[in-house]
Formats: structure tokens, C-alpha cells, sequence
């Protein structure tokens, strides 16, 4: 299956619909497809959560505005493109525990997050994100079973 996930924020945003049935006739995709790129919106900020009748306000595409760098980014959930990733902070020595290192994996995979740049940490650093500042919703909307009192978020 294909992520189409940038085209149907493109469409959310061009419509000025933030409605999964649309969504669905647009793409030719299932409610299940639809649905999930609605919470994706939604925990990016570009549509706002269900009102009491189910109807969403478009905010508009203003995750670019919120982007840091991987290095920037607080620890917990981000997205990178498309990708679904995790940044942790741990003590990297007992001598100087004010001294962090950080590290990021793919939520879906649970791989190691290269970002397309491989081993060399400073380019992966400089790599622009969007952190999540609800994950809470994120993961309910989705079923996760994540605990995210052991996720630093």
C-alpha cells in the first residue's frame, strides 16, 4: 500500500473539507486508509479533533512553521515526512551524567532513525522534524497499546 498522505493533506487543504468521506471519494481509498490520515492531520495540527457532530475545521498546513532539527527536537514522538519516529535522551557516562547523547527509532519498525543520511551524526541532526505535542490522542486515535510513561513524552 502507498502512503498518500501528503496528497490528501493537499486535498484537505485545497477543499476546505476535513471530512473522511471525502477524503475516501477523493482518493479512492477505505475508511480505514481515510481515517487514519485524518488522525495524522489531526495530530499535526492541520485539522482540529471532531466536534460534538464529527466535523473538523481545516487549520491549514503549518507544520513547516514548527519544524526544529532532530537535535532541537524534545525527546518523545516526531515526524519526519511520512515517518512516525521516537527520540530518546539517555546518560552516556557515569563520570558527567549532565552529559546526553541522544537517539531516534521508527515507531513502526522499531529501526534505527538514519533519516536517509546513514552514520554521519551531523547531518542527521541538522535533519528538520516536526515533533508531536499531544501524543496522547496520536496513539489513541491509532489502537496503539503504547505506555508512554516509559516513552519520556
Amino acid at each position: 500500500m502507498t502512503d498518500r498522505f501528503e496528497e490528501a493533506v493537499a486535498s484537505v487543504i485545497e477543499s476546505e473539507s476535513g471530512s473522511t468521506s471525502r477524503l475516501q471519494r477523493y482518493l479512492k481509498i477505505g475508511y480505514h486508509e481515510a481515517s487514519g490520515y485524518m488522525e495524522r492531520m489531526e495530530a499535526q495540527g492541520i485539522v482540529s479533533p471532531p466536534n460534538l457532530v464529527g466535523r473538523r475545521e481545516v487549520l491549514g498546513d503549518n507544520r513547516i512553521d514548527h519544524r526544529v532539527t532532530l537535535n532541537e527536537c524534545p525527546p518523545g514522538l516526531f515526524w519526519y515526512g511520512e515517518t512516525l519516529a521516537m527520540k530518546t535522551e539517555y546518560v552516556t557516562t557515569l563520570e558527567n551524567p549532565r552529559r546526553y547523547q541522544c537517539d531516534a527509532y521508527v515507531v513502526a519498525s522499531g529501526e534505527y532513525f538514519a533519516g536517509g543520511v546513514g552514520g554521519d551524526v551531523a547531518k542527521r541532526g541538522a535533519l528538520m522534524v516536526l515533533p508531536i505535542d499531544e501524543p496522547e490522542s496520536l496513539l489513541r486515535h491509532a489502537g496503539d497499546t503504547f505506555n508512554l510513561e516509559h516513552a519520556n513524552v
